[in-house]
């Protein structure tokens, strides 16, 4: 402050940390969303679903490569016909117990309706189910590093073989051995350019993004969503926003849109402190019931400490709301008070 008691402008360190905790805080948030998409991309019926357009197709082509071709004429020598033989037919082996235990998996945990899960909670009850889940976890997860071994086993005896003949192109065991090994490559490496791809989707167009996985969901989908209810959004507190009273170093930055907030902006409140835009928060929480910034969950909390507000208090300006106590946390206390206002 100068010697009149008014504030000065900000200098160079301050606008460097104001800067610095913006980017913490949209960082954080991206993480969050992240995680969030990997985790509806890889829900059980979602992950079945994918699992079985890329294992059905190779088991059918398989069967039908190693039925008509199980001593396959164009094969360089016997050896090289071994090779192939067993190589195949315990990959086609692999992928079918990989999907059968990730069906059963799915049909125990995920549908509720379904005989095979009511069967197991009648005898043995909810105990019962849970070890079934672990059982067929610590299975799934052994076939994929059997799998990998076998991956790198036909890597050795299909590619790698300096004693290949000129016919060997001809040979279906060889190029169904090849298929399995390209398709297996794909799936190694199609995650890594997803995720390289979805970085510029995070940066710049979250808000269009969760508005658009938002209209995606189909109707089962919204009903086993793990987002928070129209009631409990329409509870969180909504503050407009105003600058007068705004410090220097106040982050004043919705954390979604990675836009500032202008006077007469209408934000919500979370019980843990943070405030973000109300039409970019609100389609977050549908999808995801907790904080974009600290994950502290929005459902579930008690009446008391989410008593909705009277009509009158939700058209009626606070003032101001220093975004650096909304980042921290310091709003949410029935009663709080900062520079002469109340937070309800």
């Amino acid at each position: 402050r100068d010697s009149s008691g008014q504030r000065g402008l900000p200098g160079d360190g301050a606008a460097g940390a104001v800067g610095a905790r913006q980017q913490r805080a949209a960082r954080r948030l991206r993480l969050n969303a992240a995680e969030e998409g990997w985790r509806r991309i890889l829900s059980s019926r979602t992950l079945l679903l994918i699992t079985m357009g890329v294992y059905v197709p190779q088991i059918a082509a398989g069967i039908g490569v190693l039925a008509t071709n199980w001593n396959d004429p164009n094969a360089c020598d016997l050896e090289h016909l071994l090779k192939w033989r067993w190589w195949a037919l315990v990959s086609v082996v692999r992928m079918a117990a990989f999907l059968l235990v990730m069906t059963m998996d799915h049909v125990l945990v995920d549908e509720e309706r379904s005989p095979l899960r009511e069967f197991v909670l009648r005898t043995g009850g909810e105990e019962q189910l849970i070890l079934w889940h672990d059982k067929l976890a610590r299975g799934k997860h052994l076939v994929d590093v059997l799998g990998l071994v076998w991956f790198i086993i036909g890597n050795l005896w299909v590619l790698s073989d300096d004693d290949s003949s000129p016919g060997q192109g001809k040979s279906a065991l060889f190029i169904l051995c090849v298929f399995f090994i390209v398709v297996y490559y794909i799936q190694i490496c199609l995650p890594c350019a997803v995720a390289v791809a979805a970085i510029p989707v995070l940066c710049f167009c979250l808000p269009c993004l969760l508005r658009f996985m938002v209209r995606m969901q189909d109707a089962e989908a919204h009903a086993e969503r793990r987002g928070a209810e129209e009631d409990v959004i329409d509870r969180i507190p909504i503050r407009k926003f105003a600058s007068s009273q705004l410090s220097s170093d106040d982050d004043a930055t919705c954390a979604i849109c990675l836009c500032e907030y202008a006077d007469e902006d209408q934000l919500r409140v979370l019980h843990c402190g943070h405030a973000f835009h109300k039409d970019c928060l609100d389609p977050w929480l549908r999808l995801n019931g907790s904080c974009p910034s600290c994950r502290a969950k929005v459902t579930g909390m008690p009446d008391t400490e989410m008593a909705p507000l009277t009509a009158a208090s939700r058209e009626e300006d606070y003032g101001s709301v220093p975004a650096e106590r909304l980042a921290a946390g310091g709003v949410g206390g029935g009663g709080a008070r900062q520079d002469g206002v109340d937070f309800v």
